[in-house]
């Protein structure tokens, strides 16, 4: 290091320090975006797959009558079956700030040996005692309760206060925050005390040597059933879920690839920065060069020099950006698990991540530089000997020029400005591209929250309800509409009925079970969009009109198509007629109630009501549930309608504004490759700013000079950016939508985000040229005049 083509390099780093540190910074950011999204992916791979698999997740589920410990034993002898656990949950309300809300109990008759669905307690007592309640953790906000508090809970007519003694966290369970839900485990005994039957329901089995085989599993479960069935018990249900992947794991990933594309953009684009600063320092040097290979020096040494200098920034990039991005992934990590109900305490990023990302960073800069390194190395000792500077054409030598020759008066002079922003065509475009990538970005990003907010608008205008009350069981509809007939701020309502349904197979195995809506053919609740076929009709017998969550789940299931659904242990023929977007994003079917109540020879029934109102909603809610209930008709929850709607928009909002962080990213990358570029304009005309200055400019003119350059790339790039961010918001908004929706969202452009895009890049266009600006007076003319 102590040659003297070594200390030349250093001495040419040191006297364009802030343009060198800008690279580095540049590159540090590029790999924080992209460096946290992989520390990220890395303790969520772990958390979702080898986590989620240490709890010993459940491979089916049967919901049927009461289990005893025979049927267990006999279950566990069956073939391909590891493990059976009998467990029971139960819906009630709680009361939470004033107001009744969900309430779901789980109870098992040893929560000490629970084998399956491991739960985890974290704080208090473990397992919950009798007449007292543990809580789940992501129900705390929700309940707004803590541990010591009581928890008032209801089961028809019977109110008790549960002290909470404890807190558990269960992976397998969306969190209660997010499903507006507050989740608790409580013995049996407990149960009985709330007059609730604690007979256990709900058979878990976990299979052996094939249980990541969904098949094999769907089959070992079928053969559960027949074997509970020969008892004499009903099985309402199957549930086979997905093998060894959570609930949300496929969601999760798929947001990771996008961020993590973003990330990696950003990365990259950092990458051009390399390219402008290791031609400035080139330019800078030709002659030096020239002297170099004079003395004996090899085209492959002089490279090897300016190579080494790149690898040496991207180290110093990779060590202030890892740990950073350390940071970030890990807190980001602890966002999304705290989403999925995960605790990811115990699991660190992969070695690979940390490997990965330091050569990356390492090589990147090298990567980049090769071309202009390489270009520049090859120049003959005749040709740096007489290098004078600028080679490339002006501007617009041709009609270009002819317009610029025509504009005269005060505006003459900022057309050398003009000039200046296309002197160094690669250059221009390399700066072009990262700043308008990172505004196309930026926009897209903010479009995608504006688009999420217009398709929960579009989702939620098909619905013309304001509040749904659930029931502990059905009711005859006509005691339903009796008993609310004359509720004061009740403008209309009906009367719907939800059982559980599942498709039945070829093979004799069924599918896994999803809700089954029964409702008025003419309803006039919902106006759900129609993709294909149509919505149900007045006479109906047999029609179905399914969700485009259950098509997507069963692709068997198509308009025309004639499908066979079991419904309470009896399979029913079914002609599917018709093919809706609607709410919930679950799968659903919807039948005619009317057609319902006639096979079954009885009144119809209902399990909740769908009231609109136009009062004081939280007022209607409570006169609501109050008359329902001196009516004995048993409720268990009563819900506003926008309360749910805000819950699911925060959740996806809060998603979508990390997309929106990643693309400042971008934009940073993009200021300071701005940065880079107008420090390299000032360098290259230092002559031609002394020889301004010996005729007379003031400083205050040059300075306007470099602004009026800085801030005509910076418009261009906002020109360039805004069609840009056409195409980048439509892949957003439809990968966004698939995973959120599963349909596109509705294409929105966020005029804000153009004002705010606008305001961005006038200042980092100031921002970047103000100490170029400020450095082009800063050498006296004579030094100007003898520069290079």
């Amino acid at each position: 290091m102590n040659s003297p083509r070594w200390m030349k390099v250093v001495r040419e780093v040191r006297l364009h320090l802030g343009r060198t540190l800008g690279v580095v910074l540049a590159i540090a950011v590029g790999m924080v975006g992209a460096g946290s999204v992989m520390n990220t992916y890395s303790i969520l791979k772990q958390a979702l797959g080898e986590g989620y698999l240490a709890t010993n997740p459940p491979s089916a589920t049967l919901r049927t009558d009461p289990i005893d410990e025979d049927l267990l034993s006999r279950v566990e002898d069956l073939a391909g079956v590891t493990d059976v656990e009998a467990k029971r949950w139960v819906d009630g309300r709680v009361s939470v700030g004033g107001a009744w809300q969900p309430l779901r109990l789980f109870t098992m008759s040893d929560f000490r040996g629970n084998r399956i669905g491991l739960i985890a307690p974290e704080t208090g007592v473990w397992p919950p005692t009798d007449g007292q309640i543990v809580i789940e953790q992501s129900s705390l906000p929700f309940a707004k309760a803590r541990l010591g508090d009581e928890l008032t809970v209801r089961f028809a007519d019977e109110v008790r206060a549960l002290p909470i003694t404890g807190i558990a966290r269960d992976p397998g369970l969306a969190p209660g925050w997010m499903e507006h839900v507050v989740y608790g485990f409580v013995t049996p005994a407990t149960l009985e005390t709330l007059e609730v039957p604690a007979g256990l329901d709900r058979l878990q089995v976990v299979i052996g040597d094939n249980r990541l085989d969904e098949e094999e599993v769907r089959r070992i479960a079928f053969n559960v059933k027949a074997l509970v069935q020969s008892t004499g018990r009903m099985v309402y249900a199957v549930s086979v879920p997905t093998p060894g992947r959570h609930i949300h794991a496929e969601q999760m990933d798929s947001l990771l690839y996008v961020q993590g594309a973003f990330g990696i953009l950003a990365f990259v684009l950092s990458g051009l920065l390399v390219v402008n600063l290791m031609s400035a320092i080139l330019a800078g040097q030709v002659r030096e060069i020239g002297v170099m290979k004079a003395v004996g020096a090899r085209t492959a040494q002089v490279a090897g020099i300016y190579l080494a200098l790149a690898l040496v920034l991207g180290l110093a990039a990779s060590a202030v950006a890892m740990p950073v991005a350390a940071w970030i992934g890990r807190a980001y990590a602890g966002f999304a698990a705290g989403m999925l109900n995960f605790d990811i305490s115990g699991y660190r990023p992969a070695r690979w991540v940390t490997w990965l990302q330091l050569a990356v960073g390492a090589l990147l800069p090298v990567v980049s530089a090769m071309i202009p390194v390489w270009l520049g190395a090859r120049v003959t000792v005749s040709q740096a000997l007489r290098d004078y500077g600028i080679r490339e054409r002006h501007f617009g030598s041709g009609l270009g020029e002819k317009i610029l020759s025509r504009i005269s008066g005060p505006a003459r002079p900022m057309l050398l400005s003009l000039r200046n922003t296309f002197r160094r065509p690669f250059r221009l475009t390399l700066t072009l591209l990262a700043l308008s990538v990172g505004g196309a970005v930026f926009l897209g990003a903010l479009n995608l929250r504006a688009a999420i907010r217009r398709t929960m608008d579009t989702t939620f205008a098909t619905i013309e309800y304001d509040i749904t009350v659930h029931f502990a069981r059905s009711y005859p509809v006509a005691d339903i509409e009796r008993a609310l007939a004359d509720v004061s701020g009740v403008v209309s309502l009906e009367a719907w009925e939800g059982v559980r349904a599942s498709l039945a197979y070829d093979d004799g195995t069924q599918g896994n079970a999803f809700s089954f809506t029964t409702l008025p053919a003419e309803t006039r609740m919902v106006g759900y969009p129609v993709v294909e076929g149509r919505w149900l009709r007045p006479g109906d017998t047999n029609a179905l009109v399914v969700n485009n969550q259950l098509v997507d789940a069963e692709p068997r299931v198509r308009v025309g198509e004639e499908i066979t659904l079991v419904i309470a242990g009896e399979e029913w023929a079914w002609r599917v007629v018709g093919v809706v977007i609607s709410s919930p994003s679950v799968p659903v079917v919807y039948a005619s109630r009317a057609f319902l109540a006639a096979r079954a020879g009885e009144p119809s029934r209902a399990d909740r009501a769908l009231i609109a109102s136009d009062g004081d909603l939280s007022g209607v809610r409570r006169r609501v549930v109050q008359t329902l209930e001196e009516a004995d008709l048993q409720v268990t929850s009563a819900e506003l309608v926008e309360r749910s709607r805000a819950v699911v928009e925060d959740h996806l909002l809060m998603v979508a504004s990390f997309l929106l962080v990643m693309s400042l990213l971008i934009i940073i990358v993009g200021g300071l490759g701005l940065a880079t570029t107008m420090s390299l304009a000032v360098l290259e005309r230092t002559r031609e700013i002394g020889v301004m200055r010996a005729i007379g400019a003031a400083h205050h003119t040059i300075h306007r000079l470099v602004l009026a350059e800085g801030i005509c790339i910076g418009i261009l790039s906002y020109l360039i950016a805004i069609p840009l961010s056409v195409p980048m918001s439509a892949v957003v908004g439809n990968g966004f939508g698939q995973i959120a929706f599963q349909a596109p969202v509705v294409y929105v452009t966020a005029p804000s985000g153009l004002l705010a895009w606008f305001a961005i890049v006038m200042l980092l266009s100031i921002g970047a040229s103000f100490i170029p600006a400020r450095n082009a007076t800063r050498r006296s003319t004579a030094e100007a005049l003898a520069y290079g």
